[in-house]
């Protein structure tokens, strides 16, 4: 009974050492922000031009039905682009913190 309480207690001595990771994860946020923002402005900004652009081109291809999929098919990965471009910010401020500091766990909302 002895040797259990003293594993118990070694257990419990490794847990409370555990190193507080908040700071951590307010400069990783800081910084993944400082890198995101602007790239996520230039890249939506492009794929709008390229949105715009690959729309005039469907007008010009009116009677060639394969030229006009292809800048369908080439509009519907520019939106996917742009929504990205919107997700990765939002990711990095809300999600990726509570990601960091719960360490992965789930814990359920209070009601």
């Amino acid at each position: 009974m002895k040797r259990s309480e003293n594993n118990m207690g070694f257990l419990l001595n490794i847990l409370a050492d555990v190193p507080d990771f908040s700071g951590t994860t307010k400069l990783v946020v800081t910084l993944l922000n400082a890198i995101l923002t602007p790239i996520s402005i230039i890249a939506g900004a492009i794929c709008v031009l390229y949105i715009v652009k690959h729309a005039l081109k469907i007008k010009k291809f009116a009677d060639d039905p394969e030229q006009r999929n292809i800048q369908i098919f080439a509009i519907v990965w520019c939106v996917v682009g742009l929504a990205l471009c919107i997700f990765a910010p939002i990711f990095v401020n809300t999600i990726l913190p509570e990601l960091m500091n719960g360490a992965g766990g789930y814990q359920p909302p209070n009601s």
